[in-house]
């Protein structure tokens, strides 16, 4: 894609791909050039797992918008559910206060996920999360639809793991990593 910076990963367990899309699109690039963009790079990976995830910068809160509205049917084409329904970035400028969901997390999965919007700042966003595997299903995927989960425990761990690393040198240590997230060993970090 060329209308935004992206990076794409795969994973492989046991007989399945997992690809996740790291994407950033800067405002000032055609949000309809992405959308096209986006359409045919999914079509490439329609039948693997996949984790879109990024600061999109198209909001998801203007319902009414034809672009959010195209961008959304799309991914649910492709059989994508949204993940990140809250406020991503506040702002007050000039007093005026704005709020949007610009930073993004879809996937097409049929493993559990978990997200969250973690409410504290590391720059002009809130940080965004998401994990696959082991966690409690929602009620809604024990009647057999999505099984997106709202997840205060990652929420809760990575805001400690923030406050910790925050107080910390800019080098956040293997150490405050692992304690803050037991299970975790280097070699998932690489």
């Amino acid at each position: 894609m060329r209308s935004c910076e992206a990076l794409k990963a795969k994973f492989k367990s046991s007989d399945k791909l997992l690809y996740v899309i790291g994407v950033y699109r800067h405002p000032i690039d055609d949000k309809n050039i992405f959308v096209a963009e986006l359409d045919e790079s999914l079509n490439s990976l329609e039948n693997n797992e996949v984790i879109l995830i990024g600061d999109i910068d198209i909001d998801v809160m203007q319902f009414n918008n034809s672009l959010v509205n195209k961008y959304e049917s799309i991914l649910v084409e492709h059989t994508f559910v949204r993940c990140i329904s809250n406020y991503t970035s506040v702002e007050a400028r000039e007093n005026i206060f704005t709020q949007t969901c610009i930073d993004h997390i879809y996937f097409r999965s049929n493993k559990n996920i978990g997200s969250s919007v973690i409410g504290r700042k590391t720059s002009d966003h809130f940080v965004i999360t998401a994990i696959l595997g082991k966690g409690r299903k929602s009620r809604a995927s024990k009647k057999g639809s999505s099984k997106i989960i709202d997840n205060w425990a990652v929420e809760k761990n990575i805001t400690k793991f923030l406050n910790k690393a925050m107080d910390e040198s800019t080098d956040i240590s293997y150490e405050i990593l692992s304690n803050t997230f037991p299970g975790t060993n280097r070699r998932q970090l690489c």
